[in-house]
């Protein structure tokens, strides 16, 4: 494999390397939301408009459905503990 084909795998595989490093410090719904948007501006170019919506609605629907609906309890962070969960 030659550095030029790598380079797509790094693409993805350090800001994968770095939501996981990143939740065990702030969470997984925050390292969620700053990973969902990073990726989505980086890689896919999308607007901030879109960037934004995303990157908050994902998490928040995330949160909903396994620690209220499923109640399968997930890292938090210091904002999840701020907030009271």
């Amino acid at each position: 494999m030659t550095l030029e084909q790598f380079r797509p795998v790094l693409k993805v595989l350090w800001p994968a390397v770095a939501l996981v490093v990143l939740t065990q410090w702030i969470g997984l719904y925050v390292a969620a939301a700053l990973y969902t948007g990073f990726y989505m501006r980086w890689i896919g170019r999308h607007t901030w408009l879109a960037v934004l919506a995303v990157a908050i609605l994902f998490p928040l629907a995330t949160f909903f459905v396994f620690e209220k609906w499923f109640l399968v309890p997930m890292p938090k962070g210091p904002l999840e503990a701020w907030l009271g969960q």
